[in-house]
């Protein structure tokens, strides 16, 4: 990330004290289908976060969930309604309603029908590009975990018995369907090629979620406005996608009126910066940006920064120590496995644009009560509230699955440490190509 510039789900934009939808356009360097398309290589890439805007290749790209709602999601762009004709069920995200519960009920219903469509769009993009490169992604899995784990974990604290039937079928299901669509792409490869399976997380039960606003507030970090600004974006966005002829007509204003072009359409961008307008930044030293960590306050580079240069350090060393001191008072857990200076995990010239301070909870446990997920919402009026069960039993863990087939691979050989950074200049590697400095 210190050399591509892509940190997060969110990006922090310390000129606005804001958090928006990161994309695929913050990418600072060519990405894996590009490279092999410029050697002269066929490409085709579906579906991969962070992919909008989908970039030109010698080939296809289906751009992935930062595509923004309504706007053009293939290259070329043409592409688009051949693929819907195809498959006129496919869609790039799943339509979740809101609330936990019900994203839960939704998926049950839907997701199967979700991954065949998915499966589907493979098989098309396969068919009408012929590709030398091909990456595909299923979503699906993350979804279900997310929402679903409680059902699927019979130790979870929010487990309920009577939906764990249908979860696990649903679950199983899906896996088949995978399982057959990856049947399909090694018959395509056949043993000449490579095949590489892989997820970019692992995942485990979580029962509590961490105010970690609200502790930053009570350890004297972070000051609240007297009179939270009142912000009606979230009203307006409601009623602006219920219309989609005036959703496209705002945005074509938002693109044509200078004084609207730094106006959020997004509703989760929108959501995500609530809690930054309820902060009085003359007077907070440290806030938390979401899935990054501690973001200082800092005098020359944030616009009302208070925090000065020569503290800068100390009080870095101070927010290491303190986040690794935090527990649950229930259990006497820890809520964070690590809390790192950023330059310790980023090089390349792109730190600047993540937390000064990256924090990193405590997941992959058997017991959903020994892992944690964090919140960057503020309530006035709880600020008491440090933890709460509640929010999705599932979260992201650090190791994930890796998987490779071909003749270049040896077989039944088993790779330790293997990180995800490692897989793209294998990728170029088998292709015959070399690897930038970017990776």
């Amino acid at each position: 990330a210190g050399k591509h510039g892509l940190f997060g789900f969110f990006t922090f934009e310390p000129e606005r004290y804001r958090l928006s939808v990161s994309t695929g356009a913050r990418i600072a360097s060519r990405v894996l289908w590009e490279l092999a398309s410029a050697a002269g290589l066929r490409s085709a890439a579906v579906n991969v976060p962070y992919s909008y805007p989908p970039r030109a290749v010698n080939g296809v790209t289906v751009s992935g969930m930062d595509t923004p709602h309504g706007r053009p999601f293939t290259n070329p762009p043409s592409f688009e309604s051949d693929l819907l004709a195809a498959v006129p069920d496919y869609r790039i995200e799943m339509e979740l309603p809101r609330g936990t519960d019900a994203r839960a009920a939704w998926i049950l219903e839907h997701g199967l029908d979700y991954v065949r469509a998915r499966a589907r769009a493979f098989d098309f993009v396969w068919d009408q590009v012929d590709p030398d490169l091909f990456v595909g992604v299923f979503t699906a899995t993350d979804r279900i975990h997310h929402f679903l784990w409680a059902e699927l974990d019979s130790t979870h604290p929010r487990h309920d018995p009577k939906l764990a039937p249908a979860c696990r079928k649903l679950l199983e299901d899906v896996y088949r369907e995978i399982d057959a669509s990856l049947g399909r792409i090694l018959d395509r490869v056949g043993v000449d090629g490579t095949v590489f399976v892989m997820s970019d997380h692992g995942f485990s039960g979580v029962q509590k979620t961490f105010f970690i606003h609200h502790w930053l507030h009570g350890e004297g970090y972070v000051t609240l406005n007297a009179r939270p600004r009142g912000d009606a974006s979230m009203s307006v966005l409601r009623i602006l996608r219920a219309n989609p002829r005036l959703y496209a007509f705002a945005r074509d204003l938002k693109r044509r009126i200078p004084g609207l072009k730094s106006r959020e359409m997004s509703r989760r961008s929108i959501g995500a910066s609530a809690p930054y307008r309820k902060i009085d930044w003359s007077a907070t030293r440290v806030c938390y940006v979401n899935n990054q960590g501690f973001r200082i306050n800092l005098k020359g580079r944030e616009p009302s920064g208070v925090v000065d240069q020569s503290d800068y350090e100390a009080l870095r060393d101070e927010l290491i120590s303190k986040a690794l001191e935090i527990r649950d008072p229930d259990s006497g857990a820890a809520v964070y496995s690590r809390a790192v200076r950023r330059e310790e995990l980023y090089r390349g010239g792109h730190e600047s644009d993540t937390a000064d301070v990256v924090l990193v909870e405590v997941n992959g446990r058997p017991s959903a009560t020994e892992n944690f997920s964090t919140s960057a919402q503020i309530n006035p009026d709880r600020l008491d509230r440090r933890f709460a069960a509640r929010g999705i039993p599932g979260n992201h863990a650090d190791f994930g699955v890796l998987m490779a087939y071909g003749n270049a691979v040896a077989k039944g050989s088993r790779v330790d440490d293997a990180a995800l950074q490692d897989v793209p200049p294998t990728i170029l590697h088998l292709l015959g190509l070399p690897v930038p400095t970017a990776m």
